[in-house]
């Protein structure tokens, strides 16, 4: 399940994800982000907060399935703050960059630590 964060507004579209997330939640996002994008009039940032994931809890089609529609957007994406706590969404975060995010298309994505929140909330505001 995810949820929308007051803090969201702009061109900066927050989520927290919480527990874990079915089909249903991916398409859920995938409108959500459909939404913002239109509403930003062009490229969106994304802090996406993961600490209350269990990602082991996750299937493993549906996270494929979100970075499949993910992918498909990066057009519109700019900056990506990934906000967690654990090593594993960090490499997720790495393996990312290595599909998405890189100079040529503008993207950036980047993990910050819980901690490092007010750092993830400024590069997505810049």
């Amino acid at each position: 399940m995810f949820k929308v964060m007051p803090e969201s507004g702009g061109r900066v579209l927050a989520v927290e994800v919480l527990r874990t997330y079915s089909k249903k939640d991916v398409d859920t996002f995938e409108q959500t982000l459909d939404q913002w994008m239109a509403q930003a009039g062009g490229r969106l940032n994304l802090l996406i907060r993961l600490d209350r994931l269990e990602l082991s809890k996750v299937p493993l089609e549906n996270y494929i399935e979100d970075c499949r529609r993910t992918l498909s957007k990066r057009k519109y994406l700019e900056r990506i703050a990934v906000v967690g706590d654990s090593q594993m969404a960090q490499s997720l975060v790495t393996m990312d960059n290595l599909l998405m995010a890189n100079a040529k298309r503008g993207i950036i994505e980047r993990y910050f630590n819980v901690e490092e929140i007010e750092l993830a909330w400024e590069f997505v505001r810049s």
